[in-house]
């Protein structure tokens, strides 16, 4: 069963989302890009799409290996001397620096190389390696200190374990997301107040006339790693603060740039992040909730078997966490054209958006259904013509 499910999984993925066909006859995006770009940016995602399936194939045999009785076993003899906090530590440890070495293995191919043959990346080999291994550090930490919080909670609290745990791993939740424009963006990029750069009066006019304080406008530095556009909202209360790419804003003109702020200003006064937040710790609650019908009282022995069925689980749940993420995302396009009333301007952002990136023109539906956060390019520019022709009546 598990053999046929590595073989079929993988295959069935590559051909649904790499061999899909374009559409029949004429293409709205393959107008609006040019059959080059159009060309480069299907090329481009097809093959990421091929190597998402291979990476998780190659993942989930990894996770069956090391959840195997004779390897979870084997775990365990290596760390017997150790508290079971500690074995629980290890063992998490030993699990998750082997599948972040497989997924950099992949990443390696399907990023850096992949990025590097279509002129999307700036970054030198050894850059983009020690950019990643930070990065998968830093979440290898995050994987050892639950798990090890797990076991310590189910030694002290028995059955009662998932409770304990489901409010330590909400408040990490709650810290990590407070903290990360302070401590965890930084360590990536650096970044610099808007005021005071090119252009920043309009998008700080903006951003005051929707309510957000101009202070908390800044530009993202990755020029130097890549060349793709892009801007984002983070943090929470107090640290709360939106990010634009200064490739993205060299890149585009004044207007677009304002269409892309608006959106970001959007999720802000939607309370994106803290409802993803909030969603997030809820579906933390279910699953721990399963883990603790599939595991009455984890030992550290089970360890291997509990990151098992996370991996399964954030799998699953990718289809509808992307259609939650693509809902948010469509709704902070309507409020960005309410802010501004730019249909025109914000068409061009998404086109000037979609040729930087190299996004898929004309997305498979599985790979809109499993991987898009975003709404395809395609959806986000009939909505801004379905706003214009609203305001037209």
């Amino acid at each position: 069963m598990a053999l046929a499910l590595l073989t079929v999984l993988p295959a069935w993925l590559i051909i649904e989302l790499c061999f899909w066909p374009h559409p029949q006859g004429a293409s709205e995006m393959l107008a609006r890009l040019g059959a080059g770009p159009y060309t480069t940016a299907s090329a481009y995602c097809r093959t990421r799409y091929g190597w998402f399936a291979l990476a998780c194939g190659a993942q989930l045999a990894l996770w069956l290996a090391l959840a195997s009785p004779l390897v979870s076993r084997a775990f365990e003899a290596a760390v017997a001397r150790f508290s079971p906090v500690a074995r629980a530590a290890a063992i998490a440890l030993a699990c998750t620096a082997l599948a972040r070495s497989l997924s950099l293995t992949f990443g390696f191919a399907s990023g850096h190389l992949l990025d590097r043959a279509y002129g999307l990346t700036r970054q030198s080999t050894w850059a983009w390696l020690t950019e990643q291994l930070l990065e998968h550090a830093l979440a290898a930490s995050v994987t050892v200190a639950a798990a090890a919080a797990v076991i310590w909670a189910a030694g002290r609290f028995g059955r009662g374990w998932w409770l304990v745990s489901t409010a330590v791993l909400s408040a990490g939740t709650l810290a990590l997301v407070a903290a990360q424009p302070l401590l965890i963006d930084p360590l990536f990029d650096r970044y610099i107040p808007l005021q005071g750069t090119p252009g920043s009066e309009r998008l700080m006019e903006l951003a005051r006339r929707a309510g957000f304080d101009p202070a908390r406008l800044s530009v993202a530095l990755v020029s130097h790693r890549t060349t793709k556009g892009n801007a984002f909202v983070n943090g929470l209360g107090p640290t709360e603060r939106i990010a634009l790419w200064d490739t993205f804003l060299e890149a585009s003109r004044a207007d677009e740039a304002e269409l892309v702020l608006a959106h970001e200003l959007g999720h802000w006064r939607a309370g994106h992040v803290a409802l993803g937040t909030a969603l997030a710790l809820v579906g933390l609650a279910l699953a721990m909730m399963l883990f603790s019908a599939l595991f009455p009282v984890p030992t550290p022995r089970d360890v291997p078997a509990i990151l098992l069925t996370v991996f399964i689980l954030r799998v699953a749940c990718l289809p509808v966490e992307n259609a939650v993420s693509r809902a948010i995302e469509a709704q902070a396009d309507f409020l960005s054209l309410r802010y501004t009333n730019r249909a025109e301007a914000f068409i061009r952002a998404e086109e000037q958006l979609a040729r930087q990136n190299l996004s898929d023109p004309d997305p498979p539906p599985l790979a809109v259904w499993l991987l898009f956060t975003h709404p395809p390019t395609s959806e986000r520019i009939a909505m801004a013509q379905r706003f214009a022709r609203a305001g037209s009546r």
